[in-house]
């Protein structure tokens, strides 16, 4: 299946401590070091509680985006839904709001830019959504089956504009996420950021159902696990970003 936008699309996903940030932090170095105009708009969102104007966006070679998102409904999800507070959102009404987030964030921004050539390199999506909604629903023993989560209209529309590249980050080893989510700066307060589900959920990213539905959409998927140093994880995501660049 060859994808009808123009630009490139790559998103890398994973586990929770499993690098993503850090990963994306060294393609943004190494991209700004080759000369190619980077925008990190997950920054722009977190300092200026707003969207940017697509008319600067576009002024930009790579543009960095997250899901959720730091506004709207993503900030929604990120401060009250998925936060450990005491709270409990169903596992469907929580598909459902990543759904619609996606829907706007794709709608707004990603498929403009990629339509008008720029290259988004974006931290979850569809993906996640997939695996910790699916698994969320079964903890939770909820009546949530995977295909009404695919079926949900911001997931059609992002797997019908399905990512060029997606990269899984993971570890061998589960236990080791769990001191770097103590350690790490970014708080996020998530009731997903427990090991035994984190555990679950290694076996949904590796499964054959998931490599399935990305890859009969054309979506190269590769796997980088992120047991070693933080220098060999960045350097592993480049490599398979350069090689895949290189090659299409």
């Amino acid at each position: 299946m060859t994808h009808h936008y123009k630009g490139k699309f790559v998103i890398l996903d994973g586990l929770d401590g499993s690098g993503k940030g850090t990963c994306i932090e060294g393609l943004k170095e190494k991209l700004t070091d080759e000369g190619k105009k980077v925008f990190d708009l997950c920054r722009y969102w977190k300092d200026n509680k707003k969207d940017m104007d697509f008319n600067e966006l576009k002024q930009y070679d790579v543009v960095i985006t997250e899901e959720p998102t730091h506004i709207g409904i993503g900030k929604v999800i990120r401060d009250e839904m998925i936060a450990d507070n005491g709270r409990k959102y169903s596992a469907r009404a929580t598909a459902q709001a990543y759904a619609l987030d996606r829907l706007v964030l794709y709608s707004k921004v990603i498929l403009p830019l990629l339509n008008e050539g720029r290259t988004i390199i974006q931290s979850r999506s569809v993906s996640s959504s997939l695996t910790y909604q699916k698994l969320q629903s079964e903890e939770q023993g909820e009546p949530l089956t995977l295909n009404e989560i695919v079926s949900m209209g911001g997931n059609i529309f992002a797997l019908d504009n399905a990512p060029d590249l997606l990269i899984i980050l993971s570890v061998r080893d589960v236990e080791k996420i769990i001191p770097r989510l103590k350690e790490r700066d970014k708080k996020d307060n998530s009731i997903f950021e427990k090991l035994e589900f984190q555990k679950k959920l290694k076996g949904y990213y590796e499964s054959e159902w998931f490599r399935e539905i990305f890859e009969k959409r054309g979506t190269k998927l590769e796997y980088v696990y992120t047991d070693k140093s933080i220098e060999d994880s960045k350097e592993q995501v480049l490599k398979v970003y350069n090689n895949f660049m290189n090659n299409n």
